[in-house]
C-alpha cells in the first residue's frame, strides 16, 4: 500500500487511481452505483449527515454552486461545497464555509480512506477515481459538521458517483451535446441521464433548457412527485431594470456583479431559486443581493493581469464559448491574442468557430498531456477559420504565455481559453510572478 505522509503524497495517491477525468482512453461504462455505495458504507455513510443541493448540467454547474454557496453563507449556514475538476490544486474541490479545505485536513482524510479503498481493489466493488474523490468530500463535510452541502455532478447524473445522495433540492442548469460516447447522441438521451438526479419528491430547479430536453426533465420530476421550478416561468431575470433584477416568484433583488459575461445573471438566478427551496433557510433581500454581488468565479472570464490585459476562461462547450466570445468583443484592444488548448471529446469545430475569429495571433498548446487534443489536428481545424500564418504551436503553456507577454503591447488582449486545465496552468503562472 502506497505510503501517505503529507498532502503531496496524498495527491499522488489520488492521481494514481483510475482517473476517468484525465484519461484519453474510452472509459468503461458504469453499470451501477454499488462501488461508491459500498465504499461509503465502509466509512459510516457520511453523506447522510447533511442536506444536499445536487447540481447537474452541461454548463453553469460550478458558477451556480458558488453563487449558492454565497447565499447560504449569508444566511448563516455552515456549508460545504464540492466541485470538480480543480484549476490548480486538489484543495479547490473541497470548500468548507466558503474557503478551500486546508491541506492538512485533506491529507488526513485521504489517509483515513486509503485502507478502505485498498480493501476493495481487485473486487467487483473496486471504486473509481471519482468514487474516491466524492467519498472524500462527504467525509470532509461530516468531519467539519456542515449542515448543508452543495454537490456538483461530475459527469451525467444518473450513474455519477454523487448520485448516492438524497438531495433536498436538485437542479439541472443546462443540456448540451457533450460526452456523447457515454451519455448518448441526442439532447434527449443526455437530458435523461442528467435528470436521473431527481428523486424522492424533492423540488427541482430547471435552468435554460430547450423544449425537448426540458420535457424529459419535467417528466422525470413528475414521475418522482418532485415539484418543478422553471427559469423564465417561476424565477428568472428582468433585463428592463437598471441594474437588472433577479426574481424568484415575488422575491426580487437587484443584481450587481464585477463578473464579465452575460451568463452570470442566469446562474445567479438559478442559485437563488435553489437556495430558496431549502425549507429551513431564511434569507432577506439585502442579504441575497450582497451575497451575489460579492461572489467570485475563478477561471471564468477572469482578468489575471493588466497591461496587457490577460483574460482566462475555462469555457469548453459551444454555449459557454458563445458567452465568452460576447465578453471578448466588448474589449477595445489593439491586438487580440488567443492561447488555446481543447480536450479530446469536445466539439472542436464549433469552439474554434466561436473563439478564434477576430484574433490576430493564435498559439496552440497542450494543457494536459493525457486529455488535450493533438496540436496538429487543432491547427488543421483552426486553418478553416483563420489564416495559417497567424497560427503557431508552442507545446508548453507557460512558454506560450511568456512569448505573448513579451511581444504584446500594453493595449493588447491575451485570451487563454479552451479548458479547465489550461485555465489552471495560466492562473498558476501569474500567481508565481507575484
Amino acid at each position: 500500500m502506497q505510503e501517505i505522509t503529507d498532502l503531496s503524497s496524498a495527491e499522488n495517491y489520488l492521481n494514481g487511481l483510475v482517473n476517468l477525468e484525465r484519461s484519453n482512453l474510452k472509459p468503461r461504462p458504469r453499470l451501477s452505483l454499488s462501488p461508491i455505495t459500498h465504499l461509503l458504507e465502509h466509512i459510516g455513510n457520511p453523506h447522510f449527515a447533511f442536506q444536499v443541493l445536487h447540481i447537474a448540467g452541461s454548463k453553469g454547474k460550478g458558477s451556480t454552486a458558488l453563487f449558492a454557496e454565497s447565499l447560504l453563507l449569508s444566511a448563516g449556514v455552515k456549508v460545504g461545497t464540492y466541485t470538480s475538476p480543480h484549476l490548480q490544486q486538489w484543495t479547490e474541490r473541497y470548500r468548507i464555509g466558503g474557503r478551500e479545505v486546508e491541506g492538512k485536513a485533506l491529507f488526513e482524510e485521504v489517509l483515513r480512506l486509503q485502507p478502505h479503498v485498498e480493501s476493495l481493489r481487485g473486487t467487483l466493488m473496486q471504486p473509481t477515481f471519482f468514487d474516491v474523490s466524492t467519498a472524500l468530500a462527504f467525509s470532509l463535510f461530516k468531519r467539519f459538521s456542515v449542515t448543508h452541502a452543495i454537490v456538483e455532478v461530475g459527469l451525467g447524473g444518473r450513474l455519477d458517483s454523487t448520485n448516492v445522495v438524497n438531495a433536498r433540492v436538485s437542479c439541472v442548469t443546462s443540456i448540451e451535446l457533450e460526452h456523447t460516447e457515454i451519455l448518448g447522441n441526442t439532447l434527449e438521451e443526455i437530458a435523461s441521464e442528467k435528470a436521473g438526479i431527481i428523486k424522492n419528491s424533492s423540488p427541482v430547479v430547471v435552468g435554460d433548457l430547450s423544449i425537448a430536453p426540458q420535457k424529459i426533465v419535467l417528466e422525470r420530476a413528475q414521475s418522482q412527485n418532485a415539484e418543478s421550478f422553471v427559469l423564465g416561468s417561476d424565477f428568472g431575470i428582468d433585463f428592463s431594470t437598471t441594474p437588472l433584477t433577479i426574481y424568484d416568484g415575488s422575491f426580487k433583488i437587484p443584481f450587481r456583479t464585477k463578473l464579465l459575461g452575460s451568463i452570470a445573471p442566469k446562474n445567479a438566478a438559478i442559485a437563488l431559486a435553489c437556495v430558496r427551496r431549502f425549507p429551513d433557510i431564511s434569507i432577506c433581500k439585502p442579504q441575497a443581493a450582497k451575497a451575489l454581488s460579492t461572489t467570485e468565479l475563478p477561471g471564468r472570464l477572469e482578468i489575471v493581469s493588466n497591461s496587457p490585459t490577460v483574460l482566462v476562461d475555462s469555457a469548453h462547450t459551444p454555449e459557454s464559448a458563445k458567452f465568452a466570445r460576447e465578453a471578448l468583443d466588448r474589449f477595445d484592444s489593439q491586438v487580440r491574442w488567443m492561447i488555446v488548448s481543447f480536450s479530446n471529446g469536445k466539439n472542436i469545430k464549433q469552439l474554434i468557430e466561436l473563439l478564434l475569429p477576430g484574433s490576430s495571433r493564435i498559439i496552440v498548446t497542450i494543457a494536459n498531456e493525457q486529455r488535450s487534443i493533438d496540436p496538429e489536428e487543432l491547427c488543421l481545424e483552426a486553418e478553416r477559420v483563420v489564416d495559417a500564418e497567424d497560427i503557431e504551436v508552442i507545446l508548453d503553456p507557460e512558454e506560450a504565455l511568456r512569448l505573448a507577454l513579451t511581444q504584446a503591447s500594453p493595449r493588447d488582449l491575451i485570451c487563454v481559453m479552451g479548458s479547465v486545465y489550461l485555465a489552471g496552468r495560466a492562473k498558476k503562472y501569474f500567481e508565481n510572478l507575484k
